[in-house]
């Protein structure tokens, strides 16, 4: 892909595809990493509710009718960020997560965070490749369909350039 996505917001008629891929892209990512409790308020109909209470917190990526990945963002949290399954490893993360913190440059974020989940290495060594601090192992509440679930998480944080 290379050059940094268009980000758009999520149209009524694209929530079914981005909580299919958000369903799909957290359990793969994150079912084995997490504990069980947490994993049983990840169906896909908890996906969907979740974007519909605030659909205009997502960005989607798309290269022409291809969803690539999306993004959410959360005031000045990268609550989420995804590559659709069948574009990893097709050099979308480094545009798409370039994207997003130009998205919340435009926000007007100038100090940027997110969490990880602490067994997610993958996920920390790649923001830290793009220049998010690590700060550290905490305890953190995620959201779910039924209010809040405490999770241990790195916290991760990028001054963003104007």
């Amino acid at each position: 892909m290379g050059d940094r996505p268009k980000l758009l917001p999520v149209a009524a008629q694209d929530v079914d595809e981005l909580a299919r891929l958000w369903y799909d892209g957290w359990h793969a990512g994150h079912a084995d990493l997490v504990p069980a409790a947490l994993t049983q308020y990840r169906d896909l109909d908890s996906f969907r509710v979740r974007i519909m209470r605030d659909r205009a917190s997502f960005f989607l990526s798309k290269d022409g009718p291809i969803t690539t990945g999306f993004i959410r963002i959360v005031g000045s949290e990268l609550d989420q960020f995804y590559v659709a399954a069948s574009m990893i490893g097709q050099g979308v993360a480094a545009p798409l997560i370039e994207a997003a913190e130009a998205q919340m440059g435009d926000m007007g974020v100038t100090r940027a965070h997110l969490i990880a989940a602490v067994k997610n290495i993958r996920a920390i060594r790649f923001y830290e490749k793009h220049g998010w601090a690590n700060c550290g192992a905490r305890m953190e509440t995620v959201a779910t369909v039924d209010g809040t679930f405490t999770l241990k998480v790195v916290r991760l944080e990028k001054v963003l350039l104007s």
